[in-house]
């Protein structure tokens, strides 16, 4: 046991005999108004102190009780920017050309399931493209998906924004949609809305 306790008790005498040796200092003293001073520390060490001149006195303005806030003018010669319109034509890219070519083929034939993979494909590419959603929809309800082709066509409409023809077409769609999911008031409601472009 006394060789467990002996390093605990040199550890303890070596950081006690540290403590010891340490050495205070004092603060150095700071003294204003002459330019140089002299300066006597106990050890009779003479030590020569520079001070710098005063900076001088910041003056502070008094706040006025009622700062109106300063609003600049408006200039009256300002147009605004012309806000950019969302792409609703079909889109002249060769690869989104080539898709849509492809899927029209595979319509021809009947394979519909392949026609609607090229148009996804295509609206990966232009997502916001209302011709390629309306498209996708025509198959959809070509497909007997009803619901799903009434919710691209609603899309479509959206995405279509200025082509009031497209916004025609899709809400006939839309109707054609819900005769086929036996809502004959939503037809009618459709067909309505198609009326108005």
């Amino acid at each position: 046991m006394l060789k467990k306790l002996l390093p605990i008790f040199i550890l303890a005498a070596l950081q006690f005999g540290c403590a010891e040796q340490a050495v205070r200092q004092d603060q150095a003293p700071v003294h204003r108004g002459k330019a140089r001073a002299t300066i006597h520390q106990p050890q009779d060490k003479t030590v020569e102190v520079f001070k710098y001149p005063e900076s001088p006195e910041i003056q502070v303005q008094p706040q006025l009780p009622e700062a109106q806030p300063v609003v600049p003018p408006v200039p009256q010669n300002i147009t605004p920017a012309p806000v950019p319109q969302p792409q609703t034509a079909v889109p002249s890219a060769p690869a989104i050309l080539a898709l849509i070519a492809e899927a029209d083929q595979n319509v021809q034939t009947g394979n519909y399931e392949s026609g609607a993979v090229k148009i996804e494909r295509a609206l990966r590419i232009d997502a916001r493209n209302a011709n390629l959603t309306y498209k996708l929809a025509e198959i959809r309800l070509k497909q007997e998906q009803p619901r799903l082709a009434e919710d691209l066509a609603k899309k479509a409409a959206l995405l279509a924004e200025t082509n009031h023809e497209l916004k025609k077409r899709c809400w006939l769609l839309i109707a054609e949609a819900k005769r086929l999911q036996n809502d004959l008031d939503g037809a009618q409601q459709a067909e309505q809305k198609a009326a108005q472009f």
